[in-house]
């Protein structure tokens, strides 16, 4: 979707455009051979944008996936992958966000910006860490405490730190949650394109959150409320399990 690429910064109104804005990070991507076949490439800069391709046996690019490498950490316990039926790195991982003793604090459906790397080696039902980031959808801006409470005047009525995993609503899953928090930091970044990348404290934690320019022209301050519907994506970075072996090429007729 060209909306989040826009979230950190890459161009992509367009098929024309994304290609000219992807095919050089592409090229510049550290590849990788997966386990069942194909490859991956994963490629970042220093501003965290974070884009990972994925290649089948014949060569062919399947999936493009943006992500973000933030400071935010999450402790999650994965408890199953959601299949894609059209793309199998579109799988999602489905999850329990931690908190204290490991206690659930809520569920979450996330898009894996590595799954064609990391699938087999996600533990099922044991904690990991993970760096997940919001994708701004949809984002609006209150000014502190005081702004919002005025603006909750109809129900539902929502705490300004929750977090509501509306991807999980309905009858198919989605990598999808409602955000309402404080802003711990907040700056604008620069990939091709400028966008604003914010540490927002909510319900369960604080996460790594983008939006682009269109949607939020200039970083709020700290202390700012922010809500709005956010795309989930992350990837764990500690707790993997070992890596299975390549399978073999075979070359020949046997």
């Amino acid at each position: 979707m060209a909306g989040h690429f826009a979230c950190i910064g890459i161009p992509a109104s367009s098929a024309e455009e994304m290609n000219r804005a992807l095919g050089p990070l592409m090229e510049a991507a550290a590849w990788a051979d997966l386990p069942k076949g194909g490859r991956m490439g994963l490629w970042r800069d220093g501003a965290g944008v974070l884009v990972s391709f994925h290649m089948d046996r014949q060569g062919s690019i399947q999936c493009c996936t943006p992500g973000f490498d933030g400071d935010q950490r999450q402790r999650v316990r994965p408890t199953g992958i959601h299949k894609d039926h059209e793309c199998p790195y579109c799988d999602m991982l489905h999850v329990e966000v931690l908190g204290d003793g490991d206690a659930m604090v809520y569920p979450l459906a996330l898009q894996v910006v590595d799954i064609g790397a990391t699938r087999d080696r996600i533990p099922m039902k044991s904690p990991v860490t993970m760096k997940i980031a919001a994708f701004a959808e949809e984002i609006a801006v209150w000014a502190d405490d005081a702004a919002y409470g005025a603006s909750q005047a109809k129900e539902p009525k929502f705490s300004s730190e929750s977090l509501i995993p509306s991807g999980l609503f309905g009858p198919a899953p989605h990598p999808h949650a409602m955000l309402t928090g404080h802003v711990v930091a907040a700056s604008m970044k620069r990939h091709e394109a400028p966008f604003i990348h914010m540490a927002v404290r909510t319900f369960g934690g604080t996460y790594d959150v983008l939006a682009p320019v269109d949607l939020l022209p200039k970083p709020p301050a700290a202390g700012s409320v922010i809500q709005g519907s956010f795309w989930m994506v992350g990837r764990v970075v500690d707790g993997l399990q070992a890596a299975p072996p390549l399978k073999k090429k075979r070359f020949g007729l046997f």
